[in-house]
């Protein structure tokens, strides 16, 4: 639904007509929530991670069990964040963080699977550029992949995890590429929510996407879809806010989210500028 300012509100948020107070959950629903349910979801957190903790780690496991118990930490996950999301009586912030631990979840695979070295050939190749970076090379002279040597956003900042947290240039990697695991999730969430106007779909959206075979493996990888694909769809929802801020506070973030995705990944800002013509076109449609 859009209000009168221009922005979009989920139908949960508008005030019932005969008493006008807010449909959704209010900050007493949170504090009546039982601690029972959040000691429930939170005990389903912690035995799908050490589900997956022995599917990955257990010494003399066959193959078919190790199947099995990761499979039931995905169904175990996918049962705590559905409650929690569309069944208990939890705020919007109570969504937004279950959705975040759902999104560290399903990057702890990927975690174990490379911790100590790189995986995949693209991980290799950005993790030689930052190196580059670290020399003071920051565009260019990647002889093996020249296109990531000209979109430099993502190693400057393993290069600056590095540098401040003292972590292997490897392990800053994964703190990275793990940041924007999380961050793609929420922006799923944040963006549907704002086209829509919808909690419930933008729940469902941001957690269809977590789950995703996608996010589990290809996006896991510690390479510049990690940090570009959040920015993209942080800025495509800095656009839609923008569009009803007379005081162009959130032009300005956009503007600037923009650019950061052309600096992150190519196909990135491709699909933000597809996104954007397809909004604006629609809106002139809308307008006549």
């Amino acid at each position: 639904m859009i209000t009168s300012s221009g922005t979009l509100t989920s139908p949960e948020d508008v005030p019932d007509e005969g008493t006008g107070a807010p449909t959704g959950p209010t900050a007493e629903d949170v504090l009546t929530t039982p601690t029972s349910h959040r000691l429930v979801v939170v005990s389903a957190f912690v035995t799908l991670t050490i589900c997956l903790i022995g599917a990955y780690f257990a010494p003399r496991l066959a193959v078919s069990t190790m199947f099995i118990l990761f499979w039931l930490a995905m169904i175990i996950l996918v049962g705590a964040s559905m409650w929690v999301l569309f069944m208990g009586r939890f705020s919007d912030r109570a969504r937004l963080v279950t959705l975040a631990a759902a999104s560290v979840v399903t990057y702890l695979p990927k975690l174990f699977r490379s911790y100590r070295r790189p995986a995949y050939l693209d991980e290799l190749l950005h993790l030689g550029q930052a190196r580059l970076v670290q020399r003071g090379v920051l565009i260019g002279h990647n002889s093996q992949d020249p296109t990531v040597g000209y979109f430099p956003l993502y190693q400057l900042l393993v290069v600056a995890t590095h540098d401040v947290t003292r972590l292997s240039l490897w392990d800053s990697d994964l703190f990275v590429a793990g940041l924007g695991h999380v961050a793609i999730v929420l922006a799923v969430c944040v963006l549907a929510r704002q086209v829509t106007g919808s909690v419930r779909i933008a729940a469902t959206a941001g957690l269809l996407y977590a789950i995703g075979p996608s996010v589990l493996f290809w996006l896991s990888e510690a390479s510049y879809e990690s940090v570009g694909l959040p920015l993209a769809l942080f800025t495509a929802y800095a656009c839609l806010r923008a569009a009803g801020d007379s005081r162009r506070r959130w032009l300005w973030v956009a503007a600037v989210g923009m650019i950061a995705t052309t600096s992150a990944q190519p196909v990135s800002g491709l699909f933000l500028a597809c996104f954007l013509l397809i909004v604006g076109l629609s809106d002139s449609y809308r307008g006549g």
